[in-house]
């Protein structure tokens, strides 16, 4: 029984690991089909079922390959699921520079979406530092575009002149073609808004030569139209009617209801009031949002034209209550952005105020520490010299002791050998004595004496010798 379950297991396990290289193997090939055909991609993507990605892996590159699809095929979105999702698998897990380059960019674009400008741009930093070892000229175009996108949307357009160049030379580098398309388009928008038209027509050019070589009528309609906008703002009435003409002659192309508009007004100029008519009809029919001021301005001149001057008032008070309703959103959204901004760069700098404080307080307490050590390490040393005197004198005390002791023995001796010394003396002394009472009695012999004479002299110079 055990072995069936053993290799029912086996069999198992060999093919759910098939089917997870197959869908890993299907997931490669939309991640190369969403470059080149991105809107169908997208349609595969979305028609993968959820309980065939099995493991975290599978839905974790399922995840960040619908998110490339969705931003290929321009649908922006400030939900940040899939990428939280795309987060979560590889934050303890090693990740290649290629996905955590995708993971800062499609960050970014959500926060940009969501116009967290601030956030965005450390996003985008941060993903344009992985690609110092990804090589990717596209990629840095891509997002050298979104930070010029971002500061247009704030009316700096320096900066976003800056951006954009960058974006149009990685883009040559990388030789996609749609991206020099679209960041001469960006460029030419940029120097019109700063009222450099020549240039601006220069990069319009370019795009418009990219969009016939590739022979798309809706890109070249695109083009012109923009064109329009710049011919009527630069005042030259000559051009703007020719490239009106060549817009007529694109059947593919509808025109957005700017171009209505600004068409309108070069037929009220020339007093083709029905034209003018039927134009701002069309515009009208179209989506107005942002645009409503320029609407009412052109319904004011059309009134205006045909004296009816009651209407026109109508449209002229509809259009400055509109231009300010619009300055006061514009402002309103700026005053919004600029306190968001504030707050996000207060919240930044008490952070990093805290970290600061914290380093600061942890090399205080480094140094307290160190401190204490050295001093305990010199009362640890002052204590063993001391020790090592206290010792010393110890040591030296205990010589002198025996020293001292070695000492009394000697003079011990030394005394108890004169001790010795005066008796024997003393009883050598004591014979010399009876030996001369014997020599000086009265009776003694002269032979005795010169013989004790002799006995005294010698025991003298014994005792001399000794």
């Amino acid at each position: 029984m055990l072995r069936i379950f053993l290799t029912l297991f086996v069999v198992f396990g060999l093919v759910a690991c098939r089917v997870n290289e197959e869908m890993h193997a299907r997931l490669q090939s939309l991640g190369e089909l969403v470059q080149s055909h991105p809107d169908s991609a997208l349609q595969l993507i979305e028609q993968i079922p959820l309980r065939e990605l099995r493991t975290r892996h599978l839905r974790a590159d399922h995840a960040l390959l619908y998110a490339v699809a969705l931003d290929k095929n321009y649908i922006d979105s400030d939900n940040d699921s899939l990428i939280a999702r795309v987060e979560h698998y590889y934050r303890r897990r090693s990740a290649t520079d290629s996905v955590r380059h995708l993971i800062h960019y499609h960050r970014g674009r959500i926060h940009q979406n969501g116009q967290q400008y601030f956030a965005a741009v450390s996003e985008y930093l941060a993903a344009l530092a992985q690609l110092d070892t990804l090589r990717n000229p596209y990629q840095a175009g891509l997002i050298f575009s979104r930070l010029g996108e971002m500061y247009r949307e704030q009316y700096n357009f320096e900066n976003a002149l800056s951006y954009f160049h960058r974006a149009h030379a990685a883009y040559m580098r990388s030789k996609d073609t749609v991206g020099v398309y679209y960041s001469a388009f960006d460029l030419g928008n940029v120097l019109r808004s700063l009222r450099r038209y020549e240039d601006s027509e220069k990069y319009y050019l370019q795009s418009l030569d990219l969009a016939q070589k590739v022979g798309d009528n809706y890109i070249v309609g695109y083009g012109l139209s923009h064109f329009l906008t710049l011919y009527y703002e630069s005042g030259d009435r000559h051009k703007f009617k020719e490239c009106y003409n060549k817009l007529q002659t694109l059947d593919s192309y509808q025109p957005a209801a700017v171009q209505y508009m600004l068409i309108a007004d070069a037929c009220i100029e020339d007093n083709d009031l029905q034209q003018a008519k039927a134009y701002l009809h069309a515009a009208d029919s179209l989506d107005l949002s942002g645009n409503e001021a320029l609407y009412y301005l052109m319904q004011f001149k059309l009134a205006s034209a045909e004296r009816d001057y009651k209407r026109a008032n109508r449209f002229q008070y509809l259009c400055i209550n509109s231009n300010d309703s619009l300055l006061r959103n514009t402002f309103s959204t700026s005053v919004a952005t600029a306190e968001k901004q504030f707050y996000a760069e207060r919240s930044e700098f008490a952070e990093y105020r805290l970290r600061v404080r914290k380093i600061a307080e942890t090399v205080v307490l480094v140094f307290i520490i160190l401190l204490a050590l050295v001093g305990v390490y010199y009362y640890r040393s002052r204590m063993r010299c001391k020790e090592q005197q206290i010792y010393d004198y110890m040591v030296a005390v205990d010589q002198m002791y025996e020293q001292y002791n070695r000492l009394q023995q000697t003079v011990t001796l030394k005394e108890q050998g004169q001790d010795t010394y005066k008796s024997l003396l003393a009883e050598q002394f004591s014979t010399l004595d009876t030996l001369c009472r014997s020599f000086f009695e009265y009776n003694t012999p002269h032979q005795q004496q010169v013989h004790l004479f002799r006995e005294v002299m010698s025991r003298l110079q014994a005792l001399v010798d000794d």
